[in-house]
């Protein structure tokens, strides 16, 4: 992607959208930005997260984020339905 080689450095997505459509690439849907975005996600052999919402070639990630730290959620806990006690009884 010429735009991201040109900035020479990782992109937001939203800004790297706002460049791309500059140049009179259309996404389809909806919301086409969350379309864009999904399709940078799916395409992890060439881009790669480097931090929240920022993108980078996939060979050139280097001192950032593992994408695997990057994807993962912690769950949230659920919380104990009332009237019911830690022993069961």
């Amino acid at each position: 992607m010429a735009t991201l080689t040109e900035h020479g450095a990782p992109m937001h997505y939203r800004e790297l959208y706002r460049a791309v459509a500059a140049r009179g690439f259309t996404f389809g849907g909806q919301r086409p930005e969350a379309t864009f975005l999904a399709s940078l996600h799916r395409d992890r052999a060439t881009f790669q997260s480097a931090g929240k919402g920022m993108y980078w070639f996939a060979e050139q990630v280097t001192g950032a984020v593992p994408a695997t730290a990057a994807r993962t959620r912690r769950r949230a806990r659920r919380p104990r339905p009332i009237g019911k006690s830690k022993g069961g009884a």
